[in-house]
């Protein structure tokens, strides 16, 4: 097994503090893209809203698949 050289990830919400605290922990093998990683894009709808559902108490009618589908085209772009 090659030696690791580094761990690439991106930032998931976490603070500045929180990066640089993981950062010096790390030992500098770890560094954080600006944005997210292209998995965050790989959004399955039907699974998206399978889980909601699946959640008691998330809301009182269930999540349509709909819903999801116009979300995620309705917030694409947004950069965060």
């Amino acid at each position: 097994m090659p030696p690791v050289i580094g761990f690439l990830f991106d930032a998931e919400g976490l603070s500045a503090r929180d990066k640089e605290d993981i950062q010096r922990q790390s030992g500098g093998l770890v560094a954080f893209l600006p944005r997210r990683m292209f998995e965050n894009y790989l959004l399955l709808p039907d699974a998206i809203c399978a889980i909601m559902n699946s959640i008691e108490g998330f809301r009182n009618i269930p999540v349509q698949r709909d819903e999801i589908l116009t979300w995620l085209a309705q917030h694409q772009w947004d950069g965060k």
